[in-house]
């Protein structure tokens, strides 16, 4: 995880909004409904110049966590959609799973192609250990 620190205070508007953290260390439960956003590549194979999102159904399976061979740690989760197309692509890195207007996950990696059914993106969930450090972080670096 990286954090950045700004230079001065966000304004905020309709397109910069405030996203909170996760208020529990629980699990999002399967079956819920939660949107990604980013600016990877589209279809055509070139980053988007529009900001994409989509709307995702969690499917949790932590104990089956490969894609494409690369292995994942305890804390990423495969999530996708009903449809079992891959909804992250190549540039997506870093960008946000909201789950009830929560941040709950972060994108890690997807498929440098997409549009296959049953190829799901692989996000780093929000644990309460990332949460912690973010929380610390953030209060051991504000201006006095």
């Amino acid at each position: 995880l990286l954090l950045r620190k700004m230079n001065d205070t966000a304004k905020l508007n309709k397109y910069v909004q405030l996203l909170p953290l996760p208020d529990s260390s629980e699990d999002v439960e399967p079956g819920t409904l939660c949107q990604v956003a980013g600016w990877g590549d589209t279809s055509s194979g070139t980053p988007s110049e529009h900001l994409q999102e989509a709307t995702l159904k969690i499917h949790f399976k932590p104990h089956l966590c490969t894609a494409g061979g690369t292995a994942c740690s305890s804390e990423e989760k495969w999530v996708h959609a009903d449809s079992y197309f891959c909804f992250v692509l190549q540039g997506d890195s870093g960008g946000p799973l909201i789950c009830a207007g929560q941040y709950r996950g972060i994108v890690s990696f997807g498929k440098k192609k997409c549009g296959k059914r049953g190829i799901p993106g692989v996000y780093t969930q929000l644990t309460e250990k990332y949460v912690d450090w973010i929380k610390r972080t953030i209060s051991r670096n504000r201006e006095p």
